[in-house]
């Protein structure tokens, strides 16, 4: 259940695309996550990759990072919630990463 407003996560994205550099964006995530939390969303990050540049099953992707089923699973669905541009351009941008 989401307990923020969509007036409060809109103030803090914009506080964050202030943010351009490299050293910035580091310190602000810092700032506002804990370990935990920069664990996690490193984690998210390898799934929606594998999920958008791989062509395997999604037991397969579960299996090489090591995380359960529904991780995968709760990452694929905000994919394709995901409008088509913009999964596009974060795909090759995932890409150009690896």
């Amino acid at each position: 259940m989401e307990t923020h407003t969509k007036r409060e996560w809109q103030a803090l994205v914009k506080l964050f695309a202030q943010h351009s550099s490299l050293n910035e964006m580091d310190q602000l995530l810092h700032v506002f996550l804990t370990a935990n939390e920069r664990d996690f969303l490193v984690h998210r990050y390898k799934i929606v990759q594998a999920l958008l540049t791989k062509k395997v099953p999604q037991r397969k992707i579960a299996e090489e990072l090591n995380v359960s089923i529904a991780k995968i699973t709760a990452g694929s669905n905000e994919l394709k919630r995901t409008k088509p541009a913009f999964k596009q351009i974060l795909m090759e941008r995932m890409r150009e990463e690896r």
